[in-house]
């Protein structure tokens, strides 16, 4: 499909774009907003104190436990009240699309096609090729650089293990959540509130009420075992998985499972020989997606992987504040490129 009216391109997209999308634009400002309150790797590396920085210093320097419950109470208040707001304003809304080719809309202004361009342009150059210059001129040689990655060869291969199983169990546990928020179940709102709060909830605390729970219940051999961090990760980031898969389960004709359920499938059949085949794309995004997140995940990491491991993010954390840049921009290097 071809947008070919030139005339009034403006008038396009406050009349009729920006109302059909202000939704998704609202939901979208809220998402980043919700991730930019929780996050920790970044202010902490660049030496800005934020609130999740200090609520971290609290717990993993201070071992003050109340002193960080209090201090993350403002927090959590104000990303649960973020999290309804997200919720109310994406109600019945997909938050990732996939469209075939034929069904893209292309823009035939040069003008609009040049500012897209340079936006993206400029996205992908501070993102990717100028930390990448940054790092190849902090390696002094190609021999530091395949010493660097034979240092960290065993934390590499762990990252890699727990992130894919970590990818694996979040697609299993979301296949249920995802068929019920497709399928517009009577207990939508509250799967899909349920399965927000995780990833609404700063990192270091969601951590801190596992380890809290694991005591509780006596679990203390769970607590030191990689199976707690896979669990860990595993919720915090079951939303992007129930989310990518409820988007690919909605565009799966709801006719064809009545016609398989009016023969006598079984709704295992038709989970196997109807959804999930229709769904291939959305299984691989959700997959890969959840992958990069629980292999780049720093905050949860430290306080939930346990004694005697180390994940490739926290090896580079670690490394860091040792000084070490050449090691650092190596590793940094070679997760870029691989990624």
């Amino acid at each position: 499909m071809c947008i070919s009216d030139s005339r009034t391109p403006a008038r396009v997209l406050r009349n009729i774009t920006l109302p059909l999308f202000s939704p998704h634009i609202l939901g979208s400002c809220l998402l980043v907003c919700l991730f930019t309150l929780n996050s920790f790797d970044i202010p902490d590396i660049l030496r800005v104190r934020v609130l999740s920085v200090e609520i971290f210093i609290q717990l993993a320097a201070m071992y003050d436990e109340a002193g960080a419950l209090f201090m993350s109470m403002p927090l959590l208040a104000f990303v649960l009240l973020l999290t309804l707001i997200i919720q109310r304003s994406m109600r019945g809304k997909i938050y990732f699309g996939f469209s075939a080719a034929q069904d893209r809309i292309f823009l035939t202004e040069k003008r609009y096609r040049l500012i897209g361009f340079f936006l993206l342009g400029t996205i992908w150059i501070l993102s990717v090729a100028l930390p990448c210059i940054l790092f190849i001129s902090a390696i002094p040689s190609i021999e530091i650089f395949c010493r660097s990655l034979s240092s960290a060869d065993n934390e590499l291969l762990y990252s890699t293990i727990l992130a894919s199983l970590c990818a694996l169990t979040i697609l299993i546990c979301s296949i249920p959540s995802a068929y019920l928020l497709a399928r517009r179940h009577k207990f939508q709102s509250l799967v899909d509130f349920f399965t927000l709060v995780p990833l609404a909830v700063p990192a270091a605390l969601f951590s801190l009420g596992l380890i809290k729970a694991a005591n509780f219940l006596d679990l203390q051999f769970l607590s030191s075992s990689s199976l707690f961090c896979l669990m860990g990760l595993a919720a915090h980031f079951l939303f992007l998985g129930v989310k990518i898969l409820q988007t690919g389960i909605e565009q799966v004709d709801f006719q064809a499972e009545e016609a398989a359920f009016i023969t006598g499938t079984s709704r295992a059949g038709v989970l196997s020989k109807i959804i999930l085949p229709q769904t291939k794309a959305s299984i691989a995004t959700a997959f890969f997606l959840v992958f990069i997140c629980c292999f780049s995940e720093l905050s949860a990491t430290l306080l939930l992987v346990p004694p005697g491991r180390e994940t490739i993010a926290v090896k580079i954390y670690n490394l860091m504040h040792y000084g070490a840049d050449d090691m650092v921009a190596s590793l940094c290097l070679f997760i870029i490129i691989v990624m």
